[in-house]
């Protein structure tokens, strides 16, 4: 997978989810809210979200990594 952007990856998340907090997104996603921080200064997410988050609520991979359904 390519390089998939925190702010944009972010934006996306909460439109769909109504998640509206990093704090929610780490919940969600069953890690400490510094693993978001650490995310987001890197501008980077990991793989291993996209599948934990496509699991967990349905979503499409490819949607969370690029925006397109």
């Amino acid at each position: 997978m390519s390089k998939i952007l925190f702010d944009s990856f972010y934006r996306r998340l909460t439109q769909r989810l109504g998640i509206s907090s990093q704090q929610e997104l780490a919940q969600a996603l069953g890690v400490n809210r510094s693993a978001i921080t650490q995310a987001k200064n890197r501008n980077s997410v990991p793989d291993k979200w996209l599948l934990t988050l496509s699991k967990k609520f349905g979503l499409s991979p490819a949607w969370l990594e690029t925006g397109q359904e």
